[in-house]
């Protein structure tokens, strides 16, 4: 390959986005702007496209702009990659989709990798317009997607599984949407006029379905270099609860029957007009009422719904605003607090995403900073923020590189929002472990301890880039060990062969203090484990010795009941990436496991 494309993808919950540069030259990063849009004539000209899409007999019918208000589609498709029972409850249109998928027997996988497929097909069009319609044989493709920084382990492999799935090729890599956000802001040299080394920044990443939050601590400025400060945070309060907000407003003003009364295509309208004409523009010293139209109701005098348009006063939309608004604050106070309590000065926040054009967004939170010096800044391109964002990270983090030295990396160190580790057996004492957890261990010739906890790493503490962590393991193998009888065990072993199979389990906690012990309930179907405690499984590695290199890779011994034994060392690696993590088994300079498998939905 001559050069290489770096393709950033913003796969958002109500929107996406893409952009692009050649890593060489002046790496310039574009933007695709001319997503295909009916409503916008011959030059359509928007950095998103809806991330929505509709099935037809099972197959993918229309996505993005194309889907129609009276097409049955899947919309917030992004959240059903979390764990059901994180957020399914907090939006009605989760609830949709989740029933759309029974209907239609599919995963929410796929369906994430149908629309993925989609965009990519789009992208490529749009790329080979600039490059040559054969530009895949001269460049290789590496792709970065955003994932919220509030993501659990499970829906980041999902996202890779679904990108891998849609064809988006096998240099695919994670990165947290503030940290991409972080990145096309920083880059702007005027953003950085008033930071100084040892300055702290909160970046608030303000979207339609989600909020995350990043803080970091400025390092030098020439090259420039920051590190996590802060462990990241964030939920689900996005700018389309705006939209749910005056939905359920408009309700309790016509009554359920008349609402239910009305088209849909009439209510999509209704939405349409309150987040095009108010919810964007909004501010306190705009207009004091707004018109919205309300197709099919009743006139009512007494509510001001004349002509089907019905007048709201400002101070509803600001009570709206207010109840979305305080629930970012929130975030955005957990991290101020912990970065003031690390004795650290946070000097600004940093507002990216839709929602983070918000001018009453801006001010509510400028409001409640400025006495602490502490500036509120809305910084330019924030909708198309992550997805430039996720393209400067894969320059920075590419392997293809024209110089000497490979590209300088601006994050330096992250701060580990989960606590990673593997279940273990350790040597059992009554004042330390549970009765319950004691097994007698003939190997070893005494009781252990089972079902306890090595953490590998915690939550809340630092790593660099790429971090690699390892630990020692050994499991024993009943069968064969005598020194007298290795020569005749390792040719029986080479004529007749045997394996021996083994496998490991790489847990998670989100909890501040991660639990000593790991035990399932019981439950266990394939893959799946219901865990208690707080501790969850990522993932398993399975893998196999051949009877041949357990003799020749481990040492013998003699049990005390008699009983042959040989004890085989391994080692465990977790590699610790911006937003995704490998996980492997090395056997001396043999890696006998790395491809994982993961919990089923």
């Amino acid at each position: 390959m001559s050069s290489e494309i770096v393709i950033g993808i913003d796969f958002g919950t109500t929107y996406s986005g893409v952009s692009w540069a050649v890593n060489g030259g002046t790496k310039l990063v574009r933007v695709i702007t001319n997503w295909p849009n009916p409503s916008a004539g011959r030059n359509p000209n928007s950095e998103k496209v809806p991330s929505i899409i509709a099935y037809d007999n099972g197959r993918p019918s229309k996505w993005g702009y194309d889907v129609g208000d009276t097409d049955q589609s899947f919309r917030w498709i992004k959240i059903l990659l979390e764990p059901e029972s994180e957020y399914s409850g907090k939006s009605e249109q989760v609830k949709k989709s989740n029933e759309l998928l029974e209907q239609i027997n599919k995963q929410a996988v796929d369906v994430v990798a149908d629309y993925l497929a989609k965009v990519w097909e789009y992208t490529m069009k749009e790329i080979g317009r600039k490059q040559g319609d054969n530009f895949r044989d001269s460049y290789k493709l590496k792709v970065v997607m955003s994932v919220p920084a509030m993501w659990t382990p499970v829906a980041k492999e999902r996202t890779l599984q679904a990108a891998r799935q849609a064809g988006l090729g096998t240099d695919i890599n994670l990165v947290t949407e503030p940290e991409a956000a972080a990145l096309a802001t920083l880059k702007d040299k005027e953003e950085m006029q008033e930071l100084q080394p040892g300055d702290c920044f909160v970046v608030c990443d303000a979207g339609g379905g989600t909020v995350d939050l990043i803080s970091y601590e400025v390092q030098s400025l020439q090259p420039l270099v920051i590190k996590e400060c802060a462990v990241g945070t964030g939920d689900l309060c996005g700018s389309a609860y705006l939209d749910m907000g005056f939905q359920k407003w408009i309700i309790t003003q016509i009554g359920e029957s008349q609402w239910k009364s009305m088209k849909m295509k009439a209510k999509r309208k209704m939405v349409n007009d309150f987040e095009l004409s108010i919810k964007r523009r909004f501010e306190l010293s705009g207009p004091s009422e707004h018109s919205v139209e309300l197709r099919g109701i009743e006139d009512d005098p007494n509510l001001n719904i004349r002509d089907e348009m019905i007048i709201v006063k400002s101070t509803v939309i600001q009570t709206i605003f207010d109840h979305v608004c305080s629930q970012v604050d929130r975030l955005v106070r957990q991290q101020v607090r912990q970065v003031t309590e690390k004795g650290k000065k946070l000097k600004a926040i940093l507002l990216v995403g839709g929602f983070g054009e918000s001018g009453y967004l801006h001010d509510r939170l400028n409001d409640s900073y400025s006495h602490e010096s502490i500036s509120v800044l809305q910084v330019s391109g924030a909708w198309s923020a992550i997805c430039r964002g996720a393209t400067m990270w894969g320059l920075e983090h590419s392997n293809h590189f024209t110089g000497v030295q490979p590209p300088q990396k601006t994050v330096a160190a992250r701060i580990a929002r989960y606590s990673y580790g593997i279940p273990c057996r350790t040597s059992f004492q009554t004042s330390v472990h549970k009765l319950e957890d004691r097994i007698w261990s003939d190997a070893h010739g005494e009781f252990k301890a089972d079902n306890q906890m090595m953490w590998l790493i915690r939550r809340g503490d630092e790593f660099e880039d790429d971090q690699v962590l390892t630990y020692d393991l050994q499991r024993s193998v009943e069968g064969h060990g005598l020194m007298r009888s290795f020569i005749s065990d390792v040719v029986n072993a080479m004529m007749d062969t045997k394996y021996h199979n083994f496998d490991q389990r790489l847990l998670y906690s989100s909890e501040k203090i991660p639990p000593t012990r790991s035990v399932d309930d019981g439950l266990t179907t394939g893959m799946k484990l219901t865990a208690v405690l707080g501790v969850k499984t990522l993932c398993t590695v399975a893998w196999s010795l051949d009877e041949t290199d357990v003799l020749l890779s481990s040492r013998s011994y003699k049990s005390k009941t008699g009983k042959k034994y040989r004890n085989i060392d391994f080692k465990v690696t977790v590699r610790l990436g911006n937003a995704d993590i490998s996980f492997g088994v090395e056997c001396g300079d043999l890696k006998v496991a790395c491809e994982a498998q993961y919990p089923k939905d």
